[in-house]
Formats: C-alpha cells, structure tokens, sequence
C-alpha cells in the first residue's frame, strides 16, 4: 500500500514537471521573440517630427518674392519667471506658515531653497540688459506679462474646480477672494513651457546666447521659421500670405498623407499664389525615433517644399506701382481716383511681366490688419487688373477695325464720314462734334479723309458705331471671344501635369480669381466656352460696343492680352503668372487666328499715328517723351467711358530686334486717356526700356 502511494506521489511529480519543461520549452521557443520585441518596443521612444521648409516664390531674374526665415527667441520657463511674481512668493509663505512655520524663517528657508533658480533668472535677465541691450523696464514688463497670464489661468482653473456649475460671470465678483496658496497648488501643463522674452536679432547676439546661456536650465534658444516678404507691398494681390491652418482646411488637403497632413499651427497659404501654389510650395514633415538610450531606430528624411517662379520682375513690379502711386508726376492735373489697373505683359511669351492694382497693402502685415483691408471702401484686397471689370472705351477700336476688315464690312480706304451734321440722338457722337468740330474738317485741313487708318488715329466715335451696327452680332460677339474677352485668359498657377505629378489629381484649382467680362447683352457670371452658346446682342447694342460702351465689360488683362496677340501678329497664347519649365516659350495653348496680314497693316498705321502724328488721341502725352530715340515704336490707342467715367490707354511696343511688350492701363474716375492715361502708360514705357524689356540700350555718360 505504501509503495503504491509512494509510485502514485512520484508519477504526479514526473507529471508536474513534464508540464513544467513543456511551459518553459514553449515559452522559450514560441514566446521569446514576441517577448523581445515587446521589451524592445517599451524601450523605443515617441517618433519626434522633423519640420520641413515651405518652397520660396522668386521673380523671373531669381530674387526672392517671399520665403522661410529662422528667427531665434530667448525664452524662459515660467518656472523662473514666477520667481518674479510677488503673489508665488506670498502663496509659498502661505502655505508655509499654515504649517505652523514661523514667517522669518519661511521667508529664509524659501530663499535657500530657491538661491539657485533666483541666480539663473539673474543671469539671463542680466544678458538680456547689458549683453542684447533690452531695456530694463521693458524686460520686466515682458515677464510680468507672462506671469499676470499664467496666474490669471490659475486662478480661472481654481475657481472652476470648485464652481463647476456657476456662470463664468460670477468669476469677475469672486475672483479677488480666492487664497493665494490655493491657486499656487494648481498645475498646468503652461507652468512647466518657455517663453519668449527677447529676439536674438543679430548674429553676435545669437553666439553670446549660446555661450552664456545654454547650459542654464529653464533657459532655452529657441527658433522658429516665418514666412517674409521682402518686396512688402510689390505684388501684393498676386503673392498673397500665409496663416495658421484652420481644421476646415486641413480636412482638405493632404488628409490622408501621414507627412503631407496639417498639424495644429502649421501655415498654409490663405491668398495669392501662396495659396494658389499650396501643393508645390508645401512640405513634407520627416520622422525620427530613438531607444531610451538615444540610439537612431528609424528616420524619415523631411522633403522641403518646392520653389514657384514667377513671370513678374519685381524689380519693375515695384516701380510701376511707385509710378502710379503719384500719378500727378506723370499726368499733371491728374483726373483719376487713385484706383488704377496696370498690366504689361512679354508679347513672345505671354508672361506677365508686371500686374498693378491700386491701392495696394503690404502683405507683411496683411494678417494683422486683415479686418481693416476688408472693411477698406478702396477694397484694397481687391485685384482691379482682373476682377474688376470696365467698359473698354475706345481701346475696342483696332479690334472693331479687324473685324470689319475681316468680316468684309469695309475695306482701309473706305470713309465713313464725320461731318457737322450730328447722329440721331440714338446714335454715339463724336467727341470733335461736341466741341462744335467734326473729323471730316479735321483731316480735311491735312488733305485727308475720315477713313480707317485716320478713325483709329482720331478716335472717331462715328466712323467705329457705324462699323459695328455693319457687323452682324454673332460675327461682332465672336471676334470679341476670339481674342478671349468674355472668359478668363489668366493660365492656372499649376500646371495639371505637375498636378498630376503631385497625386492632386485635377480637383485642386490654382487659378486666380478672376472676372470674364461680358459679350453678351445682361450680366455674364460665367466664362463663355463656347461662342455658339453665347446670346445674340441685339442690333441696337453694337452701335455703343463699337465704341467700347454699352453692356460690353473686360479687365485689364484681357486688354493688355488682345494688344499682345496684335503684336504677335494674330497669334494667341494665353497670359501667365508662373512659369512651366517644361514649357518656356508657352507654346502649349498656342493658337492661330484668321487675320490676314494686310488688315493687321491697316491696325498698325492708325495705331502708330494715334502716337505719333498730331491728331493723334495720345500725341501730346507722347511728342516730347523721347521714346523714339530709344529705339521703340508705340503703336496705342486712347480710351474714355462714361457712366462709368474711365480712362484707358493700351497699346504694344516692338523694337529693331524683334521685342514686344503689350500693355493697358485703366484709371478709374478718370476723364481722359489721352490725359490721364496715356502719360501713365508712357512711363510705364520708359521704366520697361530701362528694365531692359524693349529698345536699344542708351550709352552710359
């Protein structure tokens, strides 16, 4: 029986300490790997985020348009800067002598305790005084700030604990009442952060920091990018500016993308081509992660924002606008308001080579003065050079011209005539016939008549509503929409090819907002794409569009674009901003129109002649200004509007070697383009000669 029990007992022991080798073989072999891994991973640290560079704007010539910039910040954790606060300090001794302490000694043991944080706020208060040259009363005004908003934050959170239910505004009558040591027992993750008391501006500065200051604890240099612009309000409208991301926006773009996504406080373009040219000039955030022991796990390189380059000179961008900012210089007795649109544009290319909207703001301080730019009468925000639209005026003429001459309406010889007879009341007049004259005696005195090269020269309003009321409004409209007014010219910022490239599909849109004009008779929200869906114009309205008024409606870009396909002799590009390297002559869209060269002869005299021979609209602005010594032929053409009252001058400018430039500027409220206009154009001219754009070099002296 013993023996029995004595087999019993060991067969259960063999038994147990099979399923024991059985465990510990199993969790050797099965389990040691996962084991390890999950200690591994206890000992791997957080991914850290590695920041990216948002990608620059540069000018055609390469200077810099806006970019990233570090600026280094000496800040100081709220742990030493309360060390300045009479209320910690008074909370300490509160709590002290609740104990039982005796308030001499409270204060003393305070003071030792606390020796060594007081002598690190000494000394990088002391740097910031007599090292960075911060004035004293600012820099402890800088740190009570800190300290009021903190303690103001502690005190709220005080409050709250234990008045979870009352309305914020019993807070205001009780706030007063709270003890001092109760609200230093609240911690905040804000009490344990640095913050900035001084900007290291220079480099010498930035060093002695970091000599003196970089081993003190609570004491840090810190930097962060911001995003400048160096041209400030050159280009504003077209630039733009960045901001804080908003969550609407970050739900947009780049959601799903672990690196591409917005995180909070992360910029993203809120105007302009900074907005506009968000997926090329974003980022991609990098990623790096360390054991406990600051051993490398894994990295991410970050990928920096690509650069966007702009077809605009900055350098002529800014002029102009100097320019047009006192026009009086230029234009004495200067009618306009102040509001003025400006665009020249390279005729071989396309590119737009300066875009002036007045008035302007500096897009350095864009965010900051956001509400009053908004709330401006002047629409400052505004881009007047393609949002804004204007009757043409008498700019619309060589277009009229050509299509009369094309449509077979009238041939180059033909008059048509401006007598002293006055038009039915219906009918435009010419401005000659206001003033008790007509055109017929005026070319009549030089043994001319009033006929196609000589109505351009003149601006006769007569000789153009006839021409237009001979047209029919199908054939009127679709010459008009052949040169692109009545849709937006402006090419988007991003090609769909880099779109595509970039995994944007083509749902991003980086066009810039823009306005289509009008060709039909009522209101045109929306760009024709098709000239047969166009409305017919009634018969009644071409009479004013042949002289640039009734319904009709166009930018200034889309003036200064028919003057640059004049220039190139019938040939359309379409007007850009940015430039595609794959395609730098913008050849892609290039098309063809059916002028016939000996029309575009008729266009070119009479434009000319409106410049250069008396009779000429714009002969007085431009008699005396020497531009033909320069090597330049102007070829123009005047324009005014009523009810609107505006002022045009636009033409296109070619030299000795095969250079052009198109260009038109409007003058709101203006009352002449023969006065307010053109003499704004002409130095317009001159600053494109001396940007080297147009005409021979002059010697130096």
């Amino acid at each position: 029986m013993y023996h029995q029990r004595l087999k019993f007992f060991i067969g259960i022991c063999v038994l147990a300490m099979l399923v024991c080798l059985t465990r510990l073989w199993y969790l050797q072999y099965y389990l040691a790997e996962p084991a390890r891994q999950q200690l591994s991973q206890i000992r791997i640290l957080p991914p850290k985020s590695l920041p990216t560079l948002r990608g620059k704007i540069l000018d055609r010539n390469d200077r810099i348009v806006a970019r990233d910039e570090p600026y280094f910040y000496l800040q100081i954790n709220y742990e030493l800067t309360r060390l300045r606060d009479p209320r910690f300090w008074e909370a300490r001794l509160q709590q002290q002598t609740a104990a039982g302490q005796d308030r001499q000694a409270a204060e003393a043991k305070l003071a030792k305790d606390w020796a060594k944080d007081i002598a690190r706020l000494k000394k990088a208060m002391d740097f910031c005084i007599y090292t960075a040259g911060m004035p004293e009363a600012e820099l402890h005004q800088t740190i009570e700030s800190i300290n009021d908003r903190i303690w103001e934050l502690a005190r709220f959170i005080c409050w709250r604990r234990n008045h979870s239910d009352a309305p914020t505004s019993r807070y205001e009558q009780e706030k007063d009442q709270i003890p001092l040591r109760q609200i230093a027992e609240v911690d905040l993750s804000e009490m344990h952060k640095a913050y900035s008391v001084l900007e290291l501006y220079d480099r010498p500065t930035l060093m002695a920091a970091q000599v003196e200051l970089s081993h003190l604890d609570g004491v840090r240099i810190q930097s962060e990018s911001r995003r400048t612009y160096p041209f400030g309000a050159a280009a504003s409208h077209l630039v733009g500016w960045v901001g804080p991301v908003r969550r609407e926006e970050a739900d947009t773009l780049f959601s799903d993308d672990t690196y591409l996504r917005y995180l909070d406080g992360e910029i993203i373009g809120k105007f302009g081509i900074e907005k506009l040219g968000e997926p090329v000039l974003r980022g991609k955030r990098g990623e790096v992660t360390y054991d406990r022991d600051k051993n490398e796990i894994s990295r991410t390189n970050p990928q920096f924002g690509q650069d966007i380059q702009l077809t605009l000179d900055m350098g002529l961008q800014r002029d102009i606008e100097a320019l047009l900012s006192d026009p009086n210089a230029a234009a004495p007795g200067f009618g306009g308001n102040g509001k003025i649109a400006a665009v020249v544009i390279e005729a071989a290319t396309g590119d737009i080579l300066t875009m002036v909207s007045l008035p302007n703001f500096d897009v350095n301080r864009a965010r900051q003065l956001y509400g009053e730019l908004l709330n401006d009468p002047s629409r400052p925000l505004w881009n007047r050079a393609i949002e804004e639209t204007f009757p043409p005026g008498s700019s619309v003429k060589p277009l009229i011209m050509l299509a009369g001459l094309e449509e077979n309406k009238i041939n180059a010889d033909e008059v048509i005539s401006c007598s002293w007879t006055l038009p039915p009341s219906s009918w435009p007049k010419c401005l000659l016939q206001r003033r008790g004259y007509c055109h017929d005696s005026r070319w009549e005195e030089e043994g001319q008549v009033n006929n196609g090269r000589n109505a351009l020269r003149g601006s006769c309003n007569v000789y153009f509503s006839r021409l237009a009321d001979r047209l029919d409004s199908e054939a009127l409209q679709r010459w008009l929409w052949e040169f692109s007014w009545g849709t937006a010219v402006l090419q988007p910022c991003i090609s769909a090819e880099t779109l595509v490239r970039l995994d944007m599909g083509t749902e991003f849109d980086s066009r810039f907002r823009e306005a289509p004009g009008s060709i039909i008779y009522g209101i045109q929200t929306q760009s024709i794409r098709d000239i047969a869906d166009a409305a017919v114009i009634p018969a009644g309205e071409k009479r004013w569009w042949g002289i640039g008024q009734g319904n009709l409606r166009v930018t200034a870009l889309q003036v200064a674009n028919a003057y640059a396909v004049l220039a190139r002799r019938g040939e359309y590009k379409p007007p850009r901003l940015v430039i595609d390297p794959d395609d730098p002559m913008n050849s892609k869209q290039t098309r063809r129109l059916p002028i016939h060269a000996q029309h575009l002869a008729v266009l070119y005299d009479g434009m000319h002649a409106v410049v250069h021979e008396r009779g000429g609209s714009a002969y007085e602005a431009f008699a005396d200004s020497g531009l033909n010594a320069l090597g330049l032929n102007i070829y123009g053409k005047t324009g005014s509007t009523e009810r609107p009252f505006n002022a045009w001058f636009a033409a296109f400018v070619n030299d000795s070697a095969g250079r052009a430039i198109a260009l038109a500027v409007v003058v709101e409220e203006g009352q002449s383009g023969g006065k307010d206009a053109a003499p704004l154009a002409r130095e317009i001219i001159r600053l494109c000669h001396q940007a080297g754009f147009i005409g021979t070099k002059t010697a130096a002296p």
